[in-house]
């Protein structure tokens, strides 16, 4: 449906269109960034460990990402208004936009259902709201709507999905969501997350940056035939993250069980992943071009070589998802925020120099070359992180896959 319903809206609005929705989208992402505050998989491993507190935690948490999200939303507003305001439809579908940050704070429940190794409540929730919205997208298209009427459509998804959330919430935990916040406890979460939330920042830079770059240095047609075949590889993001979040929990039993069970249960998360992307980006690399044709139709042709090489940035997307947990649990925060900050500032600087002699085909080189840098040679600069490195090695170079060949032979 992300598929059909996404490229749809797309050949709906066109590629300069889709370019300015997509540039806008990108600015509120890297503001929402911030309204997480980096307490994702901190709270979860705080819930498995105080179970008796999940609902002051859940509450705590909740609080103080609505606090965040009106923030950035405030934030976003002013920042449209000095980019847009004389192109003023522009700037109220941006204002539309910005409510996202608020809207995802009710996914704050997620939390608590990825503890209890649920976390297909949180799926089902989000992919009711989605379905619902997709139908409301294909109501919009079909009657001439404007590109405010889709900016609203992908707030409301959002905040549909935390309000089915909260419902299965109050049902399974027997607890209410609500605003009382435990001082003590915000301190330590907003102590031990700052670097998180840095690393989100970063996160969501080299992710979207290369759109709103393009936005300044090219035009909005480069910006929407990126962001065409971005939606197209970034469609298989949710795989590792639902994947790593299931097993979250484990590995941190498995921790308590021993070094050998632990980077056991590690090695075999990377190997699937790794397995999982390959397989991915050979068959969409192979076929990207009848993919765009098909999908997006012949306004979108130059999107294909854009979605053939961008696809294999999946590869380390998926690993370095994987290796996220480990930073949490190893307490490795300042890592995870000097490695995200190293693929940031590489993935600008790259695209400075490759978007203006390469347009969107530049961009796309200097998304997977920084992904490449600090979602795997990263880890062999420090000892703490040397063991991420020659897991991730063995995955690539399938060594668990080739001695279990040999073994049988």
């Amino acid at each position: 449906m992300a598929l059909l319903v996404g490229a749809w809206v797309a050949r709906y609005l066109g590629p300069t269109q889709f370019g300015s929705y997509s540039y806008l989208l990108a600015t509120v992402n890297i503001i929402a960034s911030f309204a997480g505050l980096g307490l994702d998989s901190m709270v979860v491993n705080e819930i498995v460990n105080n179970p008796q507190r999940s609902s002051t935690i859940i509450s705590t948490t909740f609080t103080l990402r609505v606090l965040s999200g009106i923030l950035s939303f405030l934030i976003c507003v002013c920042i449209f208004f000095f980019l847009k305001h004389d192109e003023i439809n522009l700037f109220y579908v941006g204002v539309i936009l910005a409510l996202v940050p608020i809207a995802q704070s009710l996914n704050t429940i997620e939390f608590y259902y990825q503890a209890q190794v649920a976390s297909r409540i949180a799926v089902i929730s989000n992919s009711i709201a989605y379905i619902l919205m997709s139908i409301c997208k294909i109501i919009a298209i079909l009657s001439g709507a404007t590109l405010m009427v889709f900016a609203a459509i992908t707030s409301i998804e959002i905040m549909l999905g935390g309000l089915f959330m909260l419902g299965s919430y109050r049902k399974m935990s027997k607890q209410h969501l609500t605003f009382a916040i435990d001082k003590a406890l915000a301190k330590y979460l907003l102590q031990k997350s700052w670097p998180l939330i840095f690393a989100g920042f970063m996160i969501t830079i080299y992710m979207r940056i290369d759109q709103i770059m393009l936005g300044e240095m090219v035009n909005d047609y480069a910006v929407g035939t990126y962001s065409a075949a971005l939606k197209l590889s970034e469609i298989w993001y949710f795989l590792p993250a639902i994947i790593c979040t299931s097993f979250f929990p484990s590995i941190i039993e498995a921790k308590k069980l021993g070094q050998e069970v632990y980077f056991r249960k590690f090695q075999r998360l990377f190997d699937m992943l790794f397995f999982m992307s390959v397989s991915i980006a050979l068959l969409v690399t192979f076929s990207s071009g009848l993919i765009i044709d098909i999908l997006y139709g012949d306004q979108y042709t130059d999107a294909a070589l854009i979605l053939a090489i961008h696809i294999w940035t999946a590869v380390f997307v998926f690993l370095g998802v994987a290796s996220s947990n480990f930073f949490i649990i190893e307490n490795l925060q300042i890592k995870s925020f000097t490695r995200t900050a190293i693929g940031a500032v590489l993935n600008i600087v790259l695209n400075l120099i490759l978007i203006p002699r390469y347009f969107a085909i530049g961009a796309a080189i200097s998304t997977l070359i920084s992904q490449f840098c600090s979602a795997y040679l990263f880890d062999l600069l420090s000892r703490k992180t040397r063991i991420l490195f020659a897991m991730k090695t063995r995955a690539l170079f399938a060594v668990n896959l080739i001695n279990r060949i040999v073994m049988k032979s």
